[in-house]
């Protein structure tokens, strides 16, 4: 991957939001997904390191891999509540130790109940789709939700997912930075492949979300 390159760092949910009466929000997981065909180191850093516990902040990410990281808060009281913070999730090249890319999430305690399982439950279902271990088990749980989705927009985001495919299984052309070889050597570029494996992700969310 290009030293000088800034990629697309992928992290869910995009905010983390505690309740101060709901302790079981007390707890949040932060799932950091790697979708590139390299290994990746990643950091956690927050702008308020005395009122969270990051349980493993600093690691690595196998190509095509997921990691789950657990953060607490240590301070869910009413004098904390709409504060916001800010944690910073960077990427690193595991080898040259370079910064790839990275994210920022904003944190916030809200002084009240969650409500009714809304953004927990949906949180771990989100979760499962960057696990390719729960993938299998999304059509048999929400095969009767998926029946109203039209045909026509599955075919075609179908298709268009076909393409990423199609576009990933092609040779890498390590030999430059540049797309003019794309047509006469059959090759696509790194950026390219991220692109495509951008794009693929996003078509995954969409055709099995409920």
């Amino acid at each position: 991957m290009d030293e000088n390159a800034r990629v697309p760092v992928f992290v869910f949910p995009p905010t983390l939001t505690f309740y101060t009466k709901s302790r079981e929000t007390h707890k949040r997981v932060l799932s950091l997904y790697n979708p590139y065909e390299v290994p990746i180191e990643f950091i956690v850093k927050s702008t308020a390191p005395t009122k969270y516990t990051v349980i493993d902040p600093e690691g690595s990410i196998a190509p095509h891999s997921i990691v789950d990281i657990t953060v607490r808060h240590l301070c869910p009281n009413v004098g904390n509540s709409f504060v916001k913070d800010r944690f910073r999730v960077l990427m690193k090249d595991k080898i040259t130790k370079k910064v790839l890319g990275k994210r920022d999430l904003r944190v916030e305690l809200v002084d009240g109940y969650e409500e009714e399982q809304s953004t927990l439950g949906d949180s771990h279902r989100d979760l499962s789709y960057f696990n390719p271990k729960n993938v299998t088990d999304l059509p048999a749980e929400n095969s009767q939700q998926a029946q109203p989705i039209p045909k026509q927009p599955s075919w075609l985001v179908a298709f268009i997912g076909l393409i990423c495919i199609c576009g990933l299984f092609f040779p890498t052309d390590v030999s430059s930075e540049t797309v003019n070889t794309f047509l006469p050597a059959a090759k696509l570029s790194v950026s390219i492949k991220l692109i495509l494996s951008f794009v693929l992700g996003m078509i995954t969310m969409t055709v099995l979300r409920p």
